[in-house]
C-alpha cells in the first residue's frame, strides 16, 4: 500500500470517527470517537503475543457516549479503489470478502456484532453487518 493511499485510508477513518460521533450525540459531540492505536493493529500485534487489549478495530471511543457502541461492535473501516464488491454478492470471493470474513473473526474473538465500513472509488459508503455475534 502506497502513502497516498495509507492516508486516503487515514482520512476516511477520522471522516467516520466525526460522523460516528455526530451520529450518537444527535448532532452535538464530533469528538466521541477516533483511530485506534495503529489502526487497529495494536490488538492484533498483542494477540499474536497471547495477550488481549480492550481496543480493537479501527475505530475507538474515546469519550463516555460512545462506549455503549463500542462495547458491542467491532468497527473496521476500509477505503480501496476496487473492493470487488460484484465478486462478494455474487460468490462471496475477493478483496472484500476478505475484509468481511476478517472483521467477523476479529469481532466473534471478541463477543461483539462486526461492522465493515467500506468505502470504493466513486461509490457510496456501506456498512456491512449482521445480527450474531
Amino acid at each position: 500500500m502506497g502513502a497516498a493511499s495509507k492516508a486516503k485510508g487515514s482520512q476516511f477513518e477520522r471522516d467516520i470517527c466525526v460522523k460516528l460521533s455526530l451520529w450518537v450525540t444527535d448532532g452535538k459531540r464530533r469528538d466521541v470517537f477516533w483511530r485506534s492505536a495503529m489502526s487497529g493493529g495494536r490488538a492484533t500485534v498483542a494477540r499474536k503475543r497471547g495477550k488481549d487489549v480492550r481496543q480493537a478495530g479501527d475505530i475507538t471511543a474515546v469519550a463516555p457516549e460512545g462506549h455503549a457502541l463500542t462495547d458491542k461492535v467491532f468497527i473496521e473501516c476500509k477505503f480501496y479503489a476496487d473492493a470487488q464488491f460484484e465478486a462478494f454478492v455474487l460468490s462471496n470471493k475477493g478483496t472484500l470478502a476478505g475484509f468481511w470474513t476478517t472483521a467477523c473473526l476479529e469481532a466473534g474473538l471478541r463477543q461483539k456484532y462486526p461492522w465493515l465500513i467500506l468505502k470504493q472509488n466513486r461509490r457510496p459508503t456501506l456498512l456491512l453487518t449482521h445480527g450474531h455475534v
